[in-house]
Order: structure tokens, then C-alpha cells, then sequence
């Protein structure tokens, strides 16, 4: 088989002759995507931040319980592991000086990571509820967990806790995309837990979370917890950067690549 003119030659017994060489073509010039570059950008201070259910700073255990019941009490066994989780867990608090429930977390040392709330329990019970009872408040946004903090310790189901506690309706829409992403379950998991923990710790809204502000999380959780010889999927904010960059708003070629270092 042999080619005429540089144009294939068909053969009834051999078919289509090549030249047995790739060719590449060139993509056609993309005038209308701007690259830009990402960098870190510390969250802003909030004169007002989310207070989805009030002040609650100094709220007493009771009104927190009120609050909490219709969120979390699906039965009668949780109402009651929930009430004791953050009975037992505010009367603990309140042995630490302060004036609010943040200056009393704090004063114990919860954010600098050297003790985490499981550890104020005896037994296996007691250190669940204790540990149910800090997820609570960081959802209510009674108090605001340091990285330290939250790499410290696990917090079963924060993101998914965070977003009924919301009540943000730009939050449920952001759930609702990252699972009808198509992209694989541990990224859907990572991005979700990413951006919980990323507002609960800037004390932010998903409304005033910029792409910079991620990558400052991402950033600042890799410098708390050291640079780890893990999978991706394991790197604090990588698998939410990298699901990201990988949904198709660009063609492959030009694709931005910015979960790599993150």
C-alpha cells in the first residue's frame, strides 16, 4: 500500500494505507481564557460573622439544648446523648477562666492542640459525647476550633453537621453540586470536609469564601501538620483543590493544574 500526494491510498485487501506516524494538530488559539495566578489570601475579619442561631457565646446550656434538638434529635436516644454531650462538655468548660465559651476553650488549651475534648471523659461513652458535644458548638458557631484543633481530633460527619446547623441555602446548593459531580466519592468527601473545615475555622460563610482563602487553608493546615509523605487524598485541602481544577469549565489542554501544590 503506498500513498499518493501525501493522501492515503485504499487497498481492497489491505485497506487504508498510513504513513504510521502520529500527527498532532495544533488546538486553535483560545482568545478568551485568562490565566491567572492563585495565591494565598488570609479570610478576612467579619464585622458581622454567620451567627446562624443568634449570639450563643454565652448562652447558657439549655438554650444551646433548645437550639440544638431540632436539628440533631432524630430519636429519643440521641436527644439524650446529645444533651448530655453538651451538659457534660460546658460544665467543664466553665472550670476554665473567661467570660465567653471561645476565651474558656481556649484557656484550656483545646487550640493548641495539646488536649482535646475526648480527653475531659472517663470511659468510651463519655468521650464520644464529649467529642459529639464540641461538634455541636462548632456547627452552632459557639466556638471556633483552631487547625490545631481539628487535626487533633475526629470529627465524625462535620460537614454534613455544619450544613443542617447553616441553614444557608448557598451551602445546600454546594452540596448539592459536589454530588451530582460525577467525580469519585473520596473527592466528593474531601472536597465537602474541606470547606467545612475551612469555615468553621475562619469563622466565615460559603458566601465569603474566595478561591485564595481555600488556598490559604490548604497552606496553613500543611504547615500545622507537617509536609507528609501521603497520598493525595490524604493532604488537607488537595483533594478539593485538585476537584476543582478537574471539572471540565476549560479544555483539557488548558486545564489549570492549581491543586498541585496545595
Amino acid at each position: 500500500m503506498t500513498t499518493t500526494g501525501g493522501e492515503p491510498k485504499y487497498s481492497a485487501r489491505g485497506g487504508w494505507a498510513t504513513t504510521a506516524r502520529v500527527v498532532r494538530h495544533d488546538h486553535a488559539a483560545m482568545t478568551d481564557v485568562v490565566v491567572t495566578k492563585l495565591e494565598p489570601t488570609p479570610p478576612p475579619v467579619l464585622a458581622n460573622p454567620p451567627r446562624p442561631h443568634s449570639d450563643l457565646s454565652t448562652a447558657g446550656a439549655a438554650e444551646i439544648i433548645t437550639i440544638a434538638e431540632p436539628i440533631w434529635a432524630t430519636s429519643k436516644t440521641v436527644r439524650t446523648s446529645l444533651r448530655g454531650g453538651i451538659k457534660d462538655l460546658l460544665a467543664e468548660l466553665e472550670k476554665a477562666p473567661g467570660d465567653t465559651w471561645q476565651q474558656r476553650w481556649e484557656a484550656l488549651g483545646f487550640n493548641d492542640g495539646t488536649l482535646v475534648p475526648a480527653d475531659l471523659g472517663d470511659g468510651k461513652k463519655e468521650r464520644g459525647r464529649m467529642t459529639s458535644g464540641s461538634r455541636i458548638l462548632f456547627c452552632l458557631r459557639v466556638v471556633r476550633p483552631s487547625h490545631k484543633a481539628l487535626r487533633a481530633a475526629k470529627y465524625p460527619y462535620l460537614a454534613e453537621h455544619l450544613r443542617r446547623a447553616a441553614n444557608d441555602p448557598l451551602l445546600d446548593k454546594f452540596f448539592e453540586y459536589v454530588r451530582e459531580s460525577g467525580a469519585r466519592d473520596f473527592m466528593q468527601r474531601a472536597a465537602l470536609i474541606d470547606v467545612a473545615q475551612c469555615l468553621t475555622v475562619f469563622d466565615i460563610s460559603l458566601r465569603d469564601l474566595a478561591p485564595g482563602i481555600l488556598l490559604h487553608y490548604a497552606v496553613t493546615h500543611r504547615e500545622v501538620t507537617g509536609y507528609r509523605h501521603t497520598r493525595s487524598r490524604e493532604r488537607p485541602g488537595s483533594c478539593c483543590a485538585r476537584w476543582a481544577s478537574s471539572r471540565p469549565r476549560h479544555p483539557t489542554r488548558c486545564r489549570p493544574r492549581c491543586g498541585r501544590g496545595s
